[in-house]
């Protein structure tokens, strides 16, 4: 979501993604069963939340530095996702592969990783 946000309002100067995924399409595809669950959260999926949901598509003309965060560990949203989304924004974009991390990066010390973004919004600030 911050991805689109940032894509869309000239006010950001650039994104910060935790366990960002790259599409509705590819989460369903990496887990099977995912559908129901995510139906019971947000109700029937339709094909404009498919739309919606496709960060790859959604950034590909983003401009704006990027910061991405994600565990390499990650069993809800595959580390690959944040891989494909640095890959489609280039050099706009920065990976920060969190070693052994979960989804939400509680089984790691976060202190490393809040120094990391603390910086890159300083040097974010100050392009």
């Amino acid at each position: 979501m911050a991805l689109v946000v940032a894509a869309t309002y000239q006010c950001f100067a650039g994104a910060i993604a935790l366990a960002p995924f790259c599409s509705l399409d590819r989460i369903l595809e990496d887990h099977r069963y995912g559908r129901p669950i995510l139906e019971a959260r947000f109700g029937s999926l339709q094909e404009k939340d498919f739309r919606a949901a496709d960060t790859l598509a959604n950034v590909r003309n983003l401009k704006k530095p990027v910061l991405i965060i994600h565990g390499t560990q990650d069993g809800t949203v595959p580390f690959e996702h944040g891989s494909l989304i640095q890959k489609q924004l280039g050099s706009n974009a920065r990976l920060l592969a969190v070693d052994g991390a979960n989804h939400h990066l509680r089984n790691v010390d976060r202190r490393p990783i809040f120094d990391q973004i603390f910086n890159w919004l300083q040097n974010v600030s100050q392009s």
